[in-house]
């Protein structure tokens, strides 16, 4: 993915949770077994100007259309089960571009990138956090071999394998400063 679709994608899940802001992963947080496929998550949700709309897409995948005033953005979704604790893994779907205006090369060289939720319910309100790029930075500064990553002019990219990343995330499901601020989503009837 191009820094452009990858910013285009992170400002409108950055605005749509309200976060300062968010890094993306060249791996997956997930292998399929860690996948699970809830039937609760089907729908839309909204919070302020914001709906998330997930369908079901196949066996352990989600369809998931992001739409912010007007502007609708495809991704694929996944709920990641690691021991007790949920994890959504947001990636842009290529789907989204416009066939007519980018050439072969443009779209066989986009790198998908992967962006880690926090799952903390899905019923009544679908409830997440993303992880605080600003405490992820200074840890990686102060301890560098703490996760692979590399530095770039666009800013912070996860290089670390899976089994990496999904250490890494249970380690710190409860380090407070390591995840924003809570976001609620209000499921449309």
């Amino acid at each position: 993915m191009t820094f452009a679709r990858r910013v285009a994608f992170a400002v409108l899940v950055v605005a749509t949770l309200q976060l300062g802001g968010c890094m993306f992963s060249v791996s997956p947080l997930y292998t399929a077994k860690e996948l699970v496929y809830d039937p609760a998550l089907v729908g839309s949700w909204t919070v302020d100007t914001a709906t998330w709309k997930f369908e079901k897409a196949g066996e352990s995948a989600y369809k998931l259309t992001l739409t912010e005033h007007g502007t609708a953005t495809p991704a694929v979704a996944h709920l990641v089960q690691l021991g007790e604790h949920r994890f959504l893994d947001l990636c842009p779907d290529k789907s989204g571009l416009n066939p007519l205006k980018q050439a072969d090369l443009y779209k066989n060289s986009l790198i998908p990138g992967h962006l880690f939720l926090q799952v903390l319910r899905i019923n009544p309100s679908l409830q997440i956090k993303a992880l605080d790029e600003e405490w992820l930075s200074k840890l990686l500064e102060k301890e560098p071999k703490t996760l692979a990553h590399e530095v770039t002019d666009d800013g912070l990219v996860l290089t670390a394998d899976t089994k990496s990343l999904q250490d890494f995330m249970l380690q710190h499901w409860n380090t407070p400063a390591a995840w924003g601020d809570a976001t609620s989503m209000t499921k449309r009837q």
